[in-house]
């Protein structure tokens, strides 16, 4: 363990040598946060918009161990190219269903928070996405928030958290959502 929770900060150099020190973890806020704001205000942590112009990279996926160079598609949308059947999925399917159980949680008995931690987000995103290209975007969602895979995360994990955040449009969105800003040199003040 590390003092400090998630936020971490790591150092690389750029082509002169020149090293920059970048925070890698937990360091984007949104308009929710008001105490975690609060707190780093009061310890001169800067707030920094998040950059939100030009085009997005999105990993399509692949082998991850020993690759040098996947191919990185670049999309001028906020949604990555998963193509028109695999929206079609997350808007009347899977973002819906993900919805009702963040609504309900607040209302779920044990029985059902036990049910939903017994569940990986993988298995239900397996379960519930008709299409690659949505269950590809909520592995994606899923590493970017958490920092994590979905097999190690529970659905009751991220509902809690989504929950507690506003819902999950509120942890993926840049602009009034959970990344609107992020901390420069927060994990110098942890």
């Amino acid at each position: 363990d590390v003092f400090g929770g998630r936020l971490r900060q790591a150092s690389v150099r750029d082509a002169s040598g020149k090293a920059h020190h970048v925070d890698v973890g937990a360091q984007f806020v949104g308009p929710l946060h008001t105490e975690t704001i609060a707190l780093a205000e009061s310890f001169g942590i800067p707030r920094v918009k998040t950059y939100t112009t030009g085009a997005d990279l999105y990993d399509p996926g692949g082998p991850r161990a020993g690759a040098v160079k996947r191919a990185m598609k670049v999309s001028d949308s906020v949604i990555p190219p998963i193509g028109w059947l695999g929206l079609l999925d997350l808007g009347v399917n899977v973002k819906p269903r993900l919805e009702r159980i963040i609504a309900r949680l607040s209302t779920a008995d044990a029985r059902m928070r036990a049910a939903l931690d017994a569940e990986t987000v993988a298995s239900w995103a397996s379960r519930t996405c008709w299409t690659a290209g949505s269950r590809k975007l909520v592995t994606l969602c899923v590493e970017l928030v958490f920092g994590c895979e979905p097999f190690q995360l529970s659905v009751l994990q991220l509902a809690s958290y989504a929950h507690a955040n506003g819902g999950f449009d509120a942890l993926t969105e840049v602009e009034g959502g959970g990344q609107q800003w992020f901390f420069g040199g927060a994990g110098a003040g942890a």
